[in-house]
């Protein structure tokens, strides 16, 4: 990492993962779930990934919490450079509300850590948010006067499931989504989409198939249109986008970053693989199905959703997720996150192995644990297994995330009780026979820790198959 970066300017890096439940409005009402507060806390605590888009000695690195010792020195052996805060961003009234219902930005500027951070800022710096939120805005004000970001009303329009159905309705005739204003029009429409089968209910800030549902039956429409109705007796203001069920053979999406001309740079393709709405990988696409992709007109597509999110006054980071149809053709829009994603930190985990001649594929371990899970243990147990990435040895897995093994036990510490716990990491491999290779290894590895994993080798090598 110590090399051809003299063309990218020292950064200061931050970000809240669970951007979304921050731009949603706490008067709108919302779809039959269950509240999953450990999941919550993981997401509060992946922010460590964000190493992977350092490239200048002089880049920092702020994380909710700093990052674990071990975690540091391995990626310093690796070569990242960069500097991180050393007090956790516990704000002032953090006491109010657990960490994972705060943004980063927000327990930056109530927390004595801000004094910190704001010494190792050097003139000219830039400042690269994983996405704006209000006290992003507040933050760069203050510490980054020339880097304007986008009015925080604009933010929130673009990442809404309102915007991205006018966006696919104006420019795709084929499209069939519709929004819903009320729980009648729930039942309305959604009585109509049944008649050509299951469809899909959405939240306006649902991400990662959280806060989605698949219906498949009158009753079940009938059941949320009550469960709808009753919360709009009490105030709440409905807002729900009901789209058909498509099916397809693949899910992917396209990273690029817009400028605030209008001008999009940099776009780039990567497959996803989730198990029902549930993410489990990402690879960066092969030529081949970005060349199809071309053919097929799709790269024109993403080209006008981007003039009308530029239309709409955003600029910055922009994933789009999209879909490969049973006929072979592309969906190009399913929704828009005008921020970064982890198609965003695949595509740096990319450039980072290019060096090496090795493919990229970010996995999610998702794990149980009972005990508080050693990190430098797990280190040490994959170098032992040869299974770890390291210089002399390039190949193997890249742990990108250390807090999000724990935070779980750390929280509510009880002696035998099972936590949620999840290990992102990267896959740096040639053929898919390495991945298989790797994630058995993992396995023993954790079956050593004691430790349930559920990530299955077969979910991930499908999905780089058509």
């Amino acid at each position: 990492m110590k090399k051809n970066r003299d063309a990218a300017p020292a950064t200061l890096f931050l970000g809240t993962f669970n951007s979304e439940r921050f731009w949603r409005d706490p008067l709108l009402s919302r779809l039959p779930a269950v509240k999953d507060p450990e999941a919550e806390r993981i997401t509060g605590v992946m922010d460590d990934m964000q190493f992977l888009f350092v490239r200048n000695p002089g880049d920092i690195v702020v994380t909710r919490l700093p990052f674990h010792p071990a975690h540091r020195e391995y990626l310093s052996e690796l070569g990242f450079d960069f500097s991180n805060n050393t007090r956790p961003l516990n704000g002032i009234h953090s006491g109010e509300h657990p960490r994972d219902e705060r943004t980063v930005c927000r327990d930056l500027i109530e927390s004595d850590a801000k004094s910190d951070v704001k010494s190792m800022i050097k003139e000219g710096m830039a400042f690269s948010p994983y996405a704006v939120h209000s006290h992003t805005i507040d933050f760069a004000r203050e510490v980054f006067p020339g880097n304007v970001l986008p009015a925080i009303e604009c933010v929130k329009k673009v990442n809404s499931k309102e915007f991205s159905c006018g966006v696919a309705r104006a420019l795709f005739p084929e499209y069939r989504g519709r929004m819903a204003w009320s729980a009648g029009e729930v039942l309305e429409i959604g009585k109509s989409l049944l008649d050509g089968g299951p469809f899909l209910m959405k939240d306006p800030f649902g991400v990662s198939g959280k806060d989605n549902l698949l219906i498949q039956s009158a009753g079940i429409l009938s059941s949320v249109a009550r469960h709808i109705l009753n919360q709009e007796k009490k105030g709440a203001v409905t807002r729900f986008l009901l789209e058909p069920h498509l099916r397809k053979t693949r899910d992917f999406s396209c990273q690029f970053f817009l400028d605030k001309e209008g001008n999009v740079h940099n776009p780039s393709l990567s497959i996803l693989k989730n198990r029902g709405f549930s993410f489990q990988g990402v690879f960066t696409a092969d030529e081949l199905f970005t060349e199809r992709m071309k053919k097929q007109g799709y790269f024109d597509a993403i080209m006008e959703i981007a003039g009308r999110i530029h239309a709409a006054g955003y600029s910055g980071p922009v994933c789009v997720d999209s879909m490969v149809l049973k006929d072979g053709s592309p969906y190009p829009l399913v929704e828009i996150n005008a921020r970064k994603s982890l198609g965003f930190f695949n595509r740096a985990l990319s450039r980072f192995l290019h060096r090496y001649s090795k493919k990229a594929c970010l996995v999610c371990f998702p794990l149980t644990v009972s005990r508080t899970v050693p990190f430098e243990k797990l280190l040490r147990r994959m170098k032992e297994e040869n299974v770890l990435f390291t210089i002399d040895a390039p190949a193997g897995i890249i742990p990108l995330t250390a807090h999000t093994l724990n935070i779980n036990a750390q929280e509510r510490p009880r002696d035998g009780a099972l936590h949620k716990a999840r290990l992102y990491a990267g896959m740096a491999y040639e053929k898919q026979e390495d991945i298989e290779d790797m994630l058995l290894k993992m396995e023993k590895i954790f079956s050593f820790l004691q430790v349930n994993n559920f990530l299955k080798k077969e979910a991930v090598i499908e999905s780089h198959e058509e």
